[in-house]
């Protein structure tokens, strides 16, 4: 090389030629390996000095969608504020990974009485084991997701808030809970969380796979509901049923409001006005009375009925409401959780205003209770085969308790709305876990009752859709007369091939009750087959009893097919479950 080639100056090109020239071969290697190093160490790090922060993980366990909507959201907001940052479905997070995680953000919902989510499951157990390290460089923060009127509210937050301490971990923020109306407190929350990370840098490169989901159309939210028009209503079980069933069609304001086969709709829905007036009755006061209620004036009698929570209870209510009533009595039922669980399932505030009166105020009472929450209902109709329209399938509810005569706030609602023209303000919820599969993948469907619903939608969709996958649907009711519900479209399916099989349970029908869990067991060696040829499984309706009853059902058809034990057989099904090959939208 020349000397004029060189990028030095002269009096540096002269240090390094006479530098050169002094030493030998194996010193000029090492400064060959020394001079590398150098470059890369310069590369790799700013001439300014940044000390680096570790990558922000947000970590989301679902059971409807909620908190993966919430993740996502989040997620956006930290890259938006230049923060390096991942998003990471629980159910793919292995627990033994915690050990690197430096800030984990985790959003994680309730599932029923307590349990976490399916697909929080794994990490659960392994975090309440013996295995995991000491988590003294974690920084964490907390959503909790859950519902009030189930009396273990946003337990698994609180278990893994608990956790994380015992591990030494370091909370960023206090754990918030949520109840159904999440919206205003989890984006304060999503606010707090950027506050206490801004002194992260922004430079970290990021580490692992980012999902995100943006969707192309903005679909109505439980912040912004839309108002659907009822298109049509019509009852489905006949006259000899104990059961009053309907199919609700709705109209969208829009084409272009698409939702998927698995996703509910969440009704907000008026009080029963014999409800409204008993509860003013107790009040003692008169309908007309003006009242502020939250962000909304009106009279009492409006309030009460488009406004406030009338007919699901929370233990914490009930202690707002005893401090001001003082009855002994009251006292005595919150202090016995056992008594307190019973009493708040199906309770409304007239019972607590007639069982356990005191000397409330209409005012009073306006500030111990909840703004009205919306009731899901599993769609039974594919946008894709009906354009503008969702369809609902609605059993009233009807039973007693206290020695009088009670019905479900949401399903009387619609149950007597007129048939066409009225409006109801509705909202989509999507459910990311119960999802159809490829159209070539074959499907079990159970639904008795209205569990039923959302396999309407699955076959309009898979129908519009050409899917070559087969499909099998085990259908369970009272009596074949009376609540075979859709009837005719599942025979009209079975005559195309579309429905390639069916198997009804209808429990009234003989002297011994048949469920849909027996047919299962009837036909035990062809389900084993469709399992092991790829088939997935989706359940719906019931969780407290048909839900356990048909996953025991599963497991013994799997020991008895398989010829395997009955340990085994649930570990299979276990598996089945992690590969969401067993899916279920219960309630």
């Amino acid at each position: 090389m020349k000397a004029n080639d060189f990028p030095f100056d002269s009096q540096q090109s002269l240090i390094i030629e006479q530098l050169f020239e002094s030493l030998d071969v194996s010193k000029l290697y090492w400064l060959h390996g020394y001079i590398q190093a150098l470059i890369q160490s310069r590369v790799d790090k700013p001439a300014k000095q940044i000390p680096e922060k570790p990558q922000i993980t947000v970590l989301f366990g679902t059971h409807t969608g909620n908190s993966r909507k919430i993740a996502v959201k989040l997620h956006q907001q930290l890259e938006e504020a230049g923060h390096a940052a991942r998003i990471t479905d629980i159910a793919d997070f292995k627990g033994r990974d915690i050990k690197s995680e430096k800030v984990l953000l985790l959003i994680i919902s309730t599932h029923g009485e307590g349990q976490p989510p399916l697909a929080a499951e794994d990490f659960y157990e392994y975090l309440h084991s013996n295995r995991p390290p000491a988590l003294s460089d974690l920084s964490y923060a907390i959503l909790g997701l859950g519902d009030k009127s189930y009396f273990h509210f946003c337990k698994t937050g609180a278990d893994f808030d608990l956790r994380f301490e015992q591990l030494g971990a370091n909370r960023l923020l206090p754990r918030l809970e949520c109840d159904v109306d999440y919206g205003k407190a989890s984006e304060q929350w999503m606010k707090d969380i950027l506050q206490s990370l801004s002194h992260l840098a922004s430079n970290v490169p990021l580490t692992g796979k980012s999902e995100i989901i943006r969707p192309s159309v903005v679909l109505p939210t439980r912040e912004n509901p839309i108002e659907a028009i009822v298109l049509d209503k019509i009852k489905l079980t006949g006259r000899n049923s104990e059961k009053n069933t309907y199919h609700i069609e709705l109209q969208l304001p829009s084409e272009q409001m698409i939702y998927e086969p698995g996703d509910s709709v969440g009704i907000i829905p008026g009080n029963n006005q014999s409800l409204v007036g008993e509860i003013i009755h107790l009040l003692k006061a008169v309908p007309e009375m003006p009242v502020v209620f939250e962000n909304s004036s009106g009279s009492l009698g409006n309030i009460l009925a488009q406004e406030v929570e009338l007919t699901k209870l929370t233990r914490e209510n009930l202690e707002k409401y005893n401090e001001k009533a003082g009855n002994k009595e009251l006292t005595l039922l919150t202090q016995d959780l056992n008594q307190l669980s019973r009493f708040l399932f199906g309770s409304t505030w007239a019972d607590v205003l007639r069982l356990y009166p005191g000397n409330i105020s209409a005012e009073d009472f306006l500030s111990m209770v909840r703004s009205i929450q919306p009731r899901l209902y599993s769609i039974s109709s594919s946008a894709r085969a009906n354009p503008g329209e969702v369809h609902l399938t609605v059993s009233q509810l009807n039973y007693h308790l206290h020695g009088l005569s009670h019905q479900g706030i949401c399903s009387t609602y619609l149950s007597e709305l007129p048939e066409n023209q009225e409006k109801i303000r509705m909202f989509f919820e999507a459910n990311d876990v119960f999802r159809l599969p490829s159209h070539d993948t074959d499907i079990i469907m159970i639904g008795p009752g209205t569990g039923v619903a959302p396999f309407r939608a699955f076959m309009q969709d898979r129908e519009d859709a050409g899917a070559t996958g087969k499909n099998w649907l085990f259908f369970g009711d009272q009596r074949f007369t009376a609540d075979f519900l859709y009837q005719t479209e599942w025979q009209e399916w079975h005559r195309k091939s579309l429905l390639h099989r069916i198997d009804l349970a209808f429990s009234r029908d003989q002297q011994h009750k048949i469920y849909v869990q027996h047919r299962l067991l009837e036909k035990s060696r062809d389900v084993y087959g469709w399992l092991e040829n790829g088939a997935k499984i989706y359940v719906c309706g019931d969780m407290k009893r048909m839900s356990p009853d048909v996953h025991r059902t599963f497991v013994e058809i799997v020991s008895r097919e398989g010829g395997i034990s009955i340990e085994k057989a649930q570990d299979y099904v276990k598996t089945l479950r992690k590969q969401k090959r067993y899916l279920e939208d219960v309630y």
